[in-house]
């Protein structure tokens, strides 16, 4: 076990947050960390503390370094650190210290996250043609999902934002799963059942052609709608079932846990 009581006396090296795992991160991006290193500060408090962390039992240990002490990087290299993800604003680092054990550090997000919204209102679904796509087609209104972003919030944001029709969840309906999507990464596509606060289009003209409300036989029917949009369309016609979202308590936050129901759905 860790002795993480040891490191926290200890003045003359990196002090980090602990985690279940025995490992360290030091976050070199917070507002109360207190140091700021020239190179060569950084290079000999980095060893000290490697080597005060090996005696200590920490097995993995993280650095989260900022864009402006990039210099750093090579430095952490050099002492056996690899690149875990990175974002515009920092990089974080990676040191796995047994040698008597594999490296057990989780990789970063492999999965793209998206969203679209099948909004229904008297029989007709909001569809919209995106501006720059290069073949003609009507799609779901609907986009990425934003860092930290609940996938709820993010659909009615994405409805909203394209077509100016605010919308309440009603359940999930499906889910999409294409491995090795872009980047090498899998793509999630979930597709909510929505209900309209509002009927009137109001389209984002920078980034949507055309939005309407089209009969939903219509849609399913069209030549310019893809074969996973027009099953989804079909599902939903023929069985009307639901996915609906449970909020719950668990591993010290909250979260949503989607289940099947299947009661026919109240018409929109």
């Amino acid at each position: 076990m860790a002795d993480y009581d040891s490191i926290r006396k200890n003045p003359n090296i990196l002090q980090g947050k602990s985690d279940m795992f025995g490992g360290i991160t030091v976050d070199f991006t917070a507002v109360d960390y207190k140091h700021d290193y020239e190179d060569d500060d950084f290079k000999n408090i980095l060893e000290a503390s490697l080597a005060s962390y090996k005696t200590c039992g920490i097995r993995g240990v993280w650095l989260k370094i900022p864009i402006n002490k990039s210099t750093w990087i090579p430095i952490a290299v050099k002492q056996g650190f690899q690149f875990h993800h990175c974002f515009p604003s920092y990089a974080m680092m990676t040191c796995w210290l047994p040698k008597d054990e594999p490296n057990k550090i989780p990789s970063f997000a492999t999965t793209f996250v998206g969203v679209g919204g099948f909004v229904i209102s008297d029989g007709k679904l909001l569809v919209v043609k995106e501006k720059y796509r290069k073949s003609d087609h009507w799609k779901l209104p609907g986009g990425m999902v934003d860092h930290k972003e609940d996938i709820r919030a993010a659909v009615k944001r994405e409805v909203a934002e394209e077509t100016g029709i605010e919308t309440e969840i009603v359940s999930l309906i499906s889910v999409r799963h294409i491995p090795d999507f872009r980047f090498e990464c899998s793509d999630f596509y979930f597709v909510f059942l929505l209900k309209p606060l509002n009927t009137d289009i109001n389209r984002d003209p920078t980034e949507i052609e055309d939005a309407r409300w089209m009969d939903l036989d219509e849609y399913i029917a069209s030549p310019i709608v893809n074969e996973a949009n027009k099953f989804v369309a079909q599902a939903y016609k023929d069985q009307k079932l639901k996915i609906i979202p449970t909020e719950m308590f668990l591993f010290n936050r909250d979260f949503v846990l989607y289940s099947l129901e299947t009661p026919q759905i109240n018409k929109l």
